[in-house]
């Protein structure tokens, strides 16, 4: 329960032993790499190596054709996908040496990028044969070749007219304006009629004008030379070759897809080196020697040390400077180490504050738990969360929030039983549905849908305590920082108003005196913060006005109860429904299905609902007592693991 403490690592080194030196400081994953080179920018003697910038470009282009080969290789492999796929382990050697993973990934990555040209070509061509099929079918009985156009004296016209248009009407009007024009009917789909008109070519101008009007569009052949049924056995030919040559090359992409594993080996190998030269464009350079800033938790020190004790090098680990932009890590026990993550979808604390994540934790259980309290739904968070941490391979990020959920889960199901709530009042409803009486759980304290007002008053009690937990870290964080009378005229005032108002119920002329002096010295607090008469008057009162602020913030806490109430109320709904035919065949049927339906859906939506409300309770009433914002995350400089996954460096392969 604490935020680590940093220091500044200035390290200076032989430029021969900077890349080796990178990547080990990388594998401890305890060092951050600031920007020294943009210190001394302008200087010609110092500046970063151009090297760094063009091995990035490469690195980046390298990596783009990876991926672009695992995007088309992966539809053709056969192992698990999705989340039950297991990345594979390597150990730390493979990563140190890339040179023959890049090898073979580029080998595998060119034939990837062959085989996928080759197919997309196919498909091209397949889709320009199927179009030329389309187009040639109604022609299939045409016996001319389609290269004909005529003769010296005459043409030949060939086309579609709409459905509708009658062929006879058309012969009769083609007569009347050229007595030699002849008109075939070649075939006729549901939509189009297709034909041939041959005729005098100095007729061609009026038979067009005729056609035209009827909606003719005249058919092109250009691109063929013999005739239809010719030209659409051919292309149907072709058109099977063309599947089987697609054929074998998926084949070889199936088995090139057995090799994946190396491509994505190479992916995050290159996502390392890529990190490691960014950083590297970091540092200070020279022909002879390189300078690198950066920070370093104290408690790594020791192992950082050890590794720069085999170099020729000066290091120096110094203490955070006035103006110095601190990086924040937090260090938190295992069972409060999930809980990090709502800090982190909010805003780090600022470096050398208070890191409340172990006592936010326990809120945090309790009030999720509240809010969310069912036995069942508690039972599914908890088993389902450890079983996909078990069994699935999730990332870093992913599997605290997962964690986050089944440990919450645990108190779902504690409150669920002295709440009485088992999928809302399910035992009870599947009872009274076979003729039975109506009620309540073992153990069941408080029935929310009976007990509202004991519920709220439950809520409002969690809530009071939580805030008053906020205020005590800030009479502590104030009196750690050695304003000792600001803690007791700033904070001291409350617990005092608070411990009045407690007696007042033992004995009321004493209670009240408590009160008062409680009042009085919050009054003195908030004058001492301004100047002036005026000014000290009005930050007396305000002080007091500050109650108004504490009953608002401790009214939002009723939330717990309006979540708690809402998914029990869609609960018993959805009990309703579902014994509402028992115990009629029919009924079975439909009790199975609202069941499973029903409080699936419950549960989804009131997950979403009791994580953000349950998050806006720590954010605003709770870290608004003492929180100070603003913290920087600690980035050191560590492997990119996307695909795979690094075993210990003692570990095989």
């Amino acid at each position: 329960m604490a935020i680590v403490k940093m220091k500044k690592l200035t390290l200076a080194a032989a430029a021969c032993d900077a890349d080796e030196l990178m990547q080990k400081l990388m594998w401890t994953g305890s060092v951050e790499v600031s920007d020294a080179a943009s210190s001394v920018e302008g200087d010609g003697r110092l500046t970063p190596d151009e090297r760094f910038s063009n091995k990035l470009s490469e690195l980046y282009s390298r990596l783009g054709g990876y991926e672009k080969a695992i995007s088309f290789l992966k539809e053709y492999e056969k192992a698990p996908k999705g989340l039950f796929a297991k990345r594979r382990s390597y150990g730390r050697s493979v990563y140190d040496s890339p040179s023959e993973i890049f090898l073979n990934a580029d080998r595998i990555t060119l034939k990837a990028r062959e085989i996928e040209s080759g197919i997309d070509d196919i498909l091209t061509d397949e889709s320009r044969i199927r179009a030329s099929l389309a187009f040639l079918a109604p022609w299939k009985d045409f016996d001319l070749e389609l290269s004909v156009r005529g003769t010296l004296t005459t043409e030949l016209v060939a086309g579609s007219l709409p459905r509708d248009v009658s062929h006879n009407e058309l012969r009769d009007e083609l007569a009347i304006e050229c007595e030699s024009a002849i008109l075939e009917t070649v075939s006729e789909s549901e939509n189009a009629s297709y034909i041939c008109v041959i005729a005098l070519k100095e007729d061609l101008d009026k038979i067009g004008s005729i056609l035209a009007r009827k909606g003719f569009i005249r058919a092109d052949f250009s691109a063929y030379m013999r005739c239809a049924s010719e030209e659409y056995s051919l292309l149907s030919q072709r058109s099977e070759m063309l599947e089987i040559e697609r054929s074998n090359l998926k084949t070889q992409a199936m088995k090139l897809a057995q090799e994946l594993d190396v491509i994505r080996l190479a992916c995050d190998v290159t996502e390392t080196e890529a990190a490691k030269t960014e950083a590297q464009k970091k540092l200070i350079c020279t022909s002879s020697a390189v300078i690198l800033s950066g920070w370093v938790p104290e408690k790594k020190i020791g192992e950082i040390d050890k590794i720069l004790e085999g170099y020729e090098c000066y290091r120096e680990f110094a203490d955070p400077e006035e103006g110095d932009d601190v990086p924040v890590l937090l260090s938190n026990k295992s069972i409060a180490k999930p809980f990090e993550s709502i800090i982190d979808m909010y805003v780090l604390p600022t470096y050398g504050s208070f890191d409340p994540t172990a006592i936010m934790a326990i809120f945090y259980f309790i009030i999720f738990g509240l809010m969310l309290a069912d036995v069942v739904y508690g039972l599914i968070l908890a088993i389902g969360g450890f079983l996909a941490l078990k069994k699935l391979d999730l990332g870093k990020g992913i599997k605290q929030l997962v964690k986050l959920f089944a440990i919450c889960g645990i108190s779902c199901t504690i409150a669920g039983v002295f709440l009485g709530s088992y999928m809302g009042d399910l035992p009870s409803a599947i009872v009274t549905a076979f003729g039975g009486e109506a009620f309540e759980m073992p153990l069941t304290l408080i029935n929310p849908l009976e007990e509202p007002i004991l519920f709220i008053v439950v809520s409002l009690v969690v809530g009071f305590v939580h805030m008053l937990v906020g205020l005590g870290i800030k009479f502590y964080v104030v009196c750690r920082d050695g304003s000792f009378l600001e803690a007791f005229f700033d904070v001291g005032g409350w617990f005092i108003v608070f411990a009045g108002a407690g007696l007042i119920f033992l004995h009321k002329i004493v209670g009240i005196s408590v009160l008062a002096v409680g009042i009085v010295v919050m009054m003195i607090g908030g004058a001492l913060k301004k100047k002036g008469i005026f000014g000290r008057i009005i930050g007396g009162f305000g002080a007091v006005y500050g109650f108004v602020g504490f009953a608002s913030d401790l009214i939002s806490y009723s939330r717990i109860m309006a979540l708690g109430l809402t998914s029990a109320i869609i609960a018993s709904v959805f009990n309703i429904l579902a014994t509402i035919a028992l115990p009629s065949p029919i009924g079975f049927v439909l009790f199975i299905v609202v069941i499973l339906v029903g409080h699936l859906l419950n549960l989804g939506i009131n997950i979403i609902g009791t994580f953000v409300h349950a998050s806006r309770l720590q954010y605003i009433e709770f870290f608004g007592k003492f929180y100070e914002d603003g913290g920087r995350k600690f980035v050191p400089l560590t492997t990119r693991e996307k695909y795979t996954s690094i075993t210990d460096p003692d570990k095989q392969d």
